[in-house]
């Protein structure tokens, strides 16, 4: 049920507000939808940002709608979005974003970052507004959690971090090689 760009001019610079205004669009007019069960769409966006399309990635029950990282990103990757926004449909009456919603935008974050694909919102809709997760400076807080990153990647930015401070204390290269584990060419690009 991908939904093609079909006038590109007028989508080139899409905000909170305008995909409020389309998902709710969608919402009223789509046969599909079903405003008792819970929704979770995805927007595809070019590396400039601007509107590809946006897919219907999953259908729940009343109460939630089952997200998959690979169902969530399948789109993305066979579309060559840059960028992502994510937008949660449910009719349950409060935005406020639970620990679940918060859990599944960290793990879709760290999924994200893994495929080169960048999560610039994560919406929480109903029929009469909407939560922006950008706007509210929860992305921001979200994206400084660890819980969903790899080992791998958390040993590297130690790495970097302990090659960056005794780099700024002007220890020598060969001192933080031995330290860092970093090669001398890693070292002098920090």
């Amino acid at each position: 049920m991908a939904k093609e760009q079909s006038h590109k001019q007028n989508l080139d610079t899409l905000n909170t507000d305008d995909i409020y205004s389309i998902m709710k669009e969608v919402l009223l007019h789509e046969e599909e939808v079903d405003p008792k069960k819970e929704y979770f769409w995805m927007i595809g966006l070019d590396e400039d940002s601007r509107f590809q399309y946006f897919e219907l990635i999953s259908t729940g029950n009343v109460k939630a709608a089952t997200i998959k990282p690979m169902e969530i990103f399948r789109w993305a990757v066979m579309k060559g979005s840059a960028n992502v926004i994510l937008v949660r449909y449910h009719d349950g009456g409060s935005l406020e974003p639970t620990d679940s919603d918060k859990d599944v935008t960290d793990r879709l974050l760290q999924v994200g970052r893994i495929l080169n694909i960048k999560v610039i919102d994560f919406m929480l809709i109903s029929e009469k507004t909407f939560k922006s997760f950008a706007v509210t400076g929860l992305l921001a807080e979200i994206e400084k959690s660890t819980k969903w990153v790899p080992k791998f990647e958390l040993v590297e930015r130690t790495r970097i971090e302990i090659a960056k401070k005794m780099k700024s204390e002007n220890e020598s290269i060969d001192k933080i090689i031995k330290y860092s584990g970093l090669s001398k060419e890693e070292i002098e690009k920090l």
